[in-house]
């Protein structure tokens, strides 16, 4: 039988003989860790990239954007990429930056990125379906907290015309609290504190007459004495 190796560039394999799959040089490199070519999904040449992609297939994918929901590459020119845009999807330019940190990997003296693979442009969907989609973790190292931290908004405007806050408020998102103090110091989020802290102190249920709202308010804004947590019970 001939070799099952798949030849880096090629659609054709190896043609030497086989006791296995393999013949005795391919086997060996094996045994050493080398990584074994795989078709390459866009033209099936043989490819050792971890996405499964050849150079020039590659570089035809940066051209579109990785819908992460889908897992399809679209067009950004297109009219389904401006309707994502629209329900509140996130171009990043460069998917690695919303990603989890996992550190580097060193091979001898070198360090490596991991997540040097995913250097490309990619649409992230909003943060409620990020919090409800498991799957989409499954693929990617994403999280809620990462993409915040990437530097998605709280703010934006999903497919229901509420904000990714309001939904994921509604949906009793566990780490909300976490993440008011990562965009604490942004100022759509000093914005939005300050409205809710405003509406609190002239809440007509408080007794106006035993009290000065707007001292009060300095007071709690200078002293930083109401926390991410403190808001968010508030609002």
């Amino acid at each position: 039988m001939s070799c099952n190796w798949l030849l880096v560039g090629k659609t054709h394999f190896c043609e030497k003989s086989a006791w296995d799959q393999y013949c005795a040089s391919h086997a060996f490199k094996i045994r050493k860790g080398v990584i074994i070519p795989q078709p390459c999904k866009g033209c099936g040449r043989g490819t050792k990239s971890s996405v499964q992609l050849c150079v020039q297939c590659g570089q035809d994918i940066h051209r579109t954007v990785l819908n992460l929901l889908t897992g399809r590459w679209i067009s950004p020119n297109g009219k389904l990429f401006q309707k994502l845009i629209r329900e509140g999807y996130r171009y990043a330019n460069r998917l690695s930056d919303y990603l989890e940190d996992i550190g580097t990997i060193c091979v001898g003296e070198f360090e490596l990125d991991p997540l040097a693979d995913f250097y490309y442009p990619a649409l992230i969907p909003p943060l409620s379906i990020l919090a409800s989609r498991s799957d989409i973790h499954k693929n990617f190292p994403i999280t809620v907290d990462s993409a915040v931290e990437g530097g998605m908004s709280l703010f934006t405007l999903e497919k229901n015309k509420r904000s990714s806050l309001q939904n994921l408020m509604e949906m009793n998102y566990s780490n909300l609290s976490t993440l008011i103090e990562i965009t604490w110091e942004r100022e759509e989020t000093k914005a939005w504190r300050n409205d809710i802290l405003v509406k609190f102190l002239h809440h007509p249920n408080l007794v106006p007459s035993k009290y000065r709202p707007n001292s009060l308010y300095d007071a709690f804004t200078k002293t930083s004495v109401l926390g991410p947590e403190h808001i968010l019970a508030l609002s």
